[in-house]
């Protein structure tokens, strides 16, 4: 798996950084705000200052614990799209559709 970086951070957050056969990605999710739930970002290059992709904004009863496994659903997912040559545009397509017929996103913002 080429998750070449995955790191917890405080109040919940994570990042990871992704690359592919068909892109380089990092995946951050945390706070939106003190009093606010998570939310994640796709950002297309290393590290943070690459530019953003994709907002995945959850349903508000979302538990912490179950954004931390969305954020490494999204990573697994990226992962193996990318690997099968999907670009990061496709990748986010299949992420978005999954996630919408589960019920788990309030809003996806392409931002791509």
């Amino acid at each position: 798996m080429p998750v070449i970086y995955a790191k917890n951070h405080l109040f919940g957050g994570r990042i990871t950084e992704i690359i592919t056969a068909g892109f380089h990605a990092t995946v951050s999710t945390a706070k939106e705000g003190f009093f606010e739930g998570l939310s994640t970002i796709v950002i297309e290059g290393a590290g943070l200052r690459g530019r953003q992709c994709a907002k995945i904004i959850y349903v508000p009863h979302t538990s912490k614990s179950n954004r931390q496994l969305f954020h490494d659903l999204i990573v697994g997912e990226l992962d193996e799209k990318g690997m099968d040559g999907y670009d990061l545009f496709a990748a986010l397509q299949s992420i978005k559709q999954l996630f919408e017929e589960r019920g788990i996103i309030i809003e996806f913002i392409n931002l791509a």
